[in-house]
């Protein structure tokens, strides 16, 4: 079976739907959290830093909004919404995908940086 490389704990996510995170939920597999784009205020490490580079920030009221739309929920849905998202996250991330990556990646290095 697919089975993702961490314990999934089969709980409904809460976040935007920015970056990163397009690639790991689909729509439908999560609640969200609105946002808007932003200048990056900070970076913990200026070497990730670019003039320009934007982030996604959810205002507290935003993410109120969508806690309480989360508490709102009935048990099936958050059910639903908790095993659509890790449907897609096993598809796109499970170990057999992983595992052919990795092997693909070793390849790629063996062959390009062998001595």
């Amino acid at each position: 079976k697919n089975k993702p490389f961490c314990h999934w704990s089969e709980l409904p996510i809460c976040t935007n739907f920015w970056g990163g995170h397009k690639c790991l939920l689909e729509e439908n597999s999560f609640v969200r959290i609105e946002h808007e784009e932003i200048l990056q205020p900070y970076s913990s490490d200026p070497r990730f830093y670019a003039d320009g580079q934007k982030c996604a920030f959810s205002s507290p009221e935003k993410v109120k909004q969508s806690l309480v739309h989360f508490l709102a929920l009935k048990a099936d849905q958050r059910k639903a919404i908790s095993a659509s998202a890790k449907k897609h996250f096993s598809i796109r991330f499970g170990s057999t995908q992983a595992s052919r990556r990795m092997k693909e990646r070793v390849a790629e290095i063996e062959k390009n940086y062998a001595p």
